[in-house]
């Protein structure tokens, strides 16, 4: 089963560059992959063995995975790694990204002087499409960094979302095959003037159709319970299991569990890493990415990557830049 699904991945991989070939020809890789180019990329295949490890290092650069813990403590999480996005965190609220109460760290084997990162899955306007809603006002996905010198804060920025959540989603476009849309989307109650909305999948399924359930908030006395409350994301398999007769199964786990599947396989997912910046040069489809530089370079041994706990926050990192 594996060495077909390799072989139609492959297949398919081939044929997006090969049709893509004379756009690639006349266009510049985009300015991600030109700035990350011998730099710590994320997304290069090297990093293919960090997927579903707690911890993993790759030529001296160790990463990290935590969950907060319902008593604030950080419990070890399980990376998520694929060759368009970067690196990101499994379970949560988004299956495959680093959520409000997820942390990723990455710890060099010396001290490093930082350039700017490049961030990826960073959007504006995702409340309608992934059950978030606007917290103050804002419905745009914000990222924490810290970077940290022998425990100690250097500098701490903040990275907020550019563009909108697009129609035509960036990973889809480029491998269907692998990739399926809300295909990483976890358990979440919504909260909105109308209703409270849990997404869970329905036994044997795994369409968005039988992924929503709701509840009427038509009466008064209901909408009250809510007024003035800020709306937050959070894993409700605990909460509901407490319920008799009430049977949850995740949703969202295709697309990490087809990366794996070809990971194991044996399957080079260099292709798709290529494929990846073929259409980023020559499509407008955007993927989240955003920038950060620092007029100087931070002196740094550790980076730590979070979400504040408001709306839809979850990010990818797709790479660090140093001055060599």
């Amino acid at each position: 089963m594996v060495r077909a699904t390799s072989l139609f991945f492959n297949q398919f991989v081939v044929s997006l560059v090969l049709c893509a070939g004379a756009a690639h020809a006349q266009t510049i890789p985009a300015k991600i992959d030109r700035d990350l180019e011998n730099q710590i990329d994320f997304r290069v295949t090297d990093f293919g063995v960090c997927l579903e490890q707690h911890t993993c290092t790759v030529g001296g650069v160790t990463l990290s995975a935590f969950r907060q813990t319902a008593s604030g403590e950080a419990a070890p999480a399980t990376l998520y790694w694929d060759p368009i996005d970067g690196i990101g965190i499994l379970g949560g609220g988004q299956n495959d990204e680093i959520d409000f109460d997820e942390t990723l760290v990455v710890k060099f084997d010396r001290n490093v002087d930082v350039s700017g990162i490049w961030l990826s899955d960073l959007f504006e306007a995702e409340a309608q499409r992934y059950g978030a809603r606007p917290t103050a006002g804002s419905d745009g996905e914000v990222a924490q960094v810290d970077l940290r010198r022998s425990g100690a804060s250097q500098a701490q920025v903040i990275v907020n979302a550019e563009e909108e959540l697009p129609a035509r989603m960036f990973n889809t476009s480029v491998a269907p095959s692998v990739f399926s849309g809300r295909g990483d989307l976890l358990k979440r109650v919504v909260v909105s003037e109308e209703s409270v909305v849990s997404l869970v999948s329905a036994e044997g399924t795994r369409n968005l159709g039988n992924m929503t359930g709701g509840t009427g908030l038509e009466d008064a006395d209901k909408r009250e319970l809510f007024a003035g409350l800020p709306t937050v994301e959070i894993d409700t398999g605990r909460l509901l299991s407490l319920i008799d007769g009430v049977v949850l199964l995740p949703a969202g786990e295709e697309n990490a569990g087809r990366v794996a599947n070809l990971v194991k396989g044996g399957t080079s997912l260099s292709n798709l890493y290529s494929a990846g910046k073929t259409f980023r040069a020559s499509s407008d489809v955007s993927n989240g990415e955003v920038a950060n530089y620092f007029e100087t370079a931070i002196s740094t041994d550790e980076i730590v990557f979070s979400a504040p706990f408001s709306t839809s926050n979850e990010f990818s990192v797709a790479g660090i830049m140093v001055l060599k």
